[in-house]
């Protein structure tokens, strides 16, 4: 009997330890964007959603943390402030929901082995639903934009001429900006638990579609959309990204120190970004090449 209570209690213990860590990861997510990735990585670690009613538990503890509290910085005083179970703490669980929670669902259902699917078009469709939960979520939280003018103008001493130039970027490349954003954190989280296997991933040439048919209606067609040259940059930056995996492996066969294979790489595909994004574009129809090889017997 003794033994059941100490087994249910250290579960239960456990089980509100990692609901806490996750609620503060997300906070801290939340205040320090780049940091995305660490909530992701530590519950996919810590609680694989395989062990369903721990995983379930875990999840549905951390969003009572999550939607409960909120942490936050005053736009009055610049200083951390607490609030609970208020409309702002509601509209903070929402971030959870409409990003965290399908990166870490479509993990778990493209790992799975029913699911064939090159890892960098699971990174890319990931990214492009997480997207769209990010970009319903930011309309859900209904920003003064005239107040946040007023705050990083004075956290950063810019003057009113390029707040607006910024402002202005922000608005036209919305969605290729939250695409980056969750791009990163959804690559991170894949590269975290995939790192032995990096260099064999691969994406699917037919992604190119969507740079190529947007290119071609703008340039011909003179039609200016920043729907058409959102999709653009997506496209582009995936491609960029899969090209600093290629020069990785290029210099990865002279250079085995991974860490510095991969700053090199990242260095060289960010500062030559068009000639990476041909080279990648180019080498995407390599799966297609295999299989046509394939289908010949192999000749």
């Amino acid at each position: 009997m003794n033994k059941n209570i100490r087994y249910n209690y250290s579960a239960f213990s456990g089980i509100l330890l990692a609901a806490v860590m996750c609620a503060v990861f997300y906070n801290l997510s939340m205040l320090m964007p780049i940091t995305g990735f660490a909530l992701l990585v530590y519950k996919i670690k810590n609680v694989p959603m395989f062990r369903r009613k721990e995983w379930l538990m875990v999840t549905l503890l951390s969003m009572f943390f999550i939607g409960g509290i909120n942490i936050y910085v005053s736009p009055n005083t610049y200083k951390f402030a607490v609030e609970f179970f208020t409309n702002e703490s509601l509209k903070n669980l929402a971030g959870y929901i409409f990003i965290f929670l399908p990166i870490e669902i479509l993990y778990y259902k493209f790992n799975g082995r029913k699911f064939m699917i090159p890892v960098f078009d699971r990174i890319i469709i990931t990214s492009i639903i997480a997207t769209i939960g990010a970009y319903f979520y930011i309309k859900l939280l209904n920003i003064n934009e005239e107040l946040l003018k007023e705050v990083i103008q004075e956290l950063n001493n810019i003057d009113e001429k390029n707040i607006e130039i910024i402002f202005k970027f922000m608005k036209n490349h919305i969605y290729y900006l939250i695409y980056t954003y969750v791009g990163f954190v959804t690559y991170i989280t894949y590269y975290t638990f995939g790192r032995k296997s990096y260099s064999m991933w691969r994406i699917s040439y037919w992604w190119l579609l969507f740079y190529i048919i947007p290119f071609f209606i703008i340039r011909f067609g003179h039609i200016q959309n920043v729907y058409l040259t959102n999709i653009m940059l997506m496209v582009k930056i995936s491609f960029v990204v899969y090209g600093i995996k290629i020069v990785y492996n290029f210099i990865r066969l002279k250079i085995k120190s991974d860490v510095i294979c991969q700053i090199l790489a990242m260095i060289i595909g960010l500062n030559f970004q068009n000639i990476t994004f041909i080279i990648a574009g180019l080498l995407s129809f390599e799966a297609l090449k295999i299989t046509i090889i394939r289908s010949n017997g192999g000749k």
